[in-house]
């Protein structure tokens, strides 16, 4: 099924990442560029730890991400045996950018599993459940 719907939930804000598709983007590699993004750089082990996941997997995802241009090593500063994983310089320029690879990764899965009917049901009852939780 495809629709505008994941292009227009990453379209404003996230310029850089225009060329990259939601498809493109794993749930695992969102949630490594949001922790990167908000926590700053960290070794390959230390995301793969705090991710719950094997260090091969994360070895993947870094890899992955590397080979896009999001991320990239270098040697840790504390530490010559380790490298540590940052984001470049591309993802950074943008403020909403991690938000936006989420974005991207949930418009994804929620066409995978759903019709636009079902999409549209959902966000309003999620948006009304919202305004009441602000309300309260």
């Amino acid at each position: 099924m495809t629709s505008g719907w994941s292009s227009a939930a990453c379209s404003a804000g996230c310029a850089p990442w225009r060329n990259w598709k939601a498809e493109d983007i794993t749930s695992a590699q969102a949630s490594v560029i949001s922790r990167l993004s908000k926590q700053g750089p960290a070794s390959a082990s230390d995301l793969a730890a705090i991710e719950g996941v094997r260090p091969q997997s994360m070895a993947k995802t870094v890899i992955a991400l590397e080979q896009a241009g999001i991320d990239r090593r270098s040697q840790d500063p504390d530490d010559g045996r380790r490298q540590l994983v940052a984001l470049t310089e591309l993802p950074r320029a943008p403020a909403g950018r991690p938000a936006c690879a989420r974005q991207a990764w949930l418009a994804r899965a929620l066409q995978e599993h759903g019709t636009e009917e079902q999409i549209r049901a959902a966000t309003i009852t999620a948006m009304e459940l919202i305004d009441e939780v602000a309300q309260a």
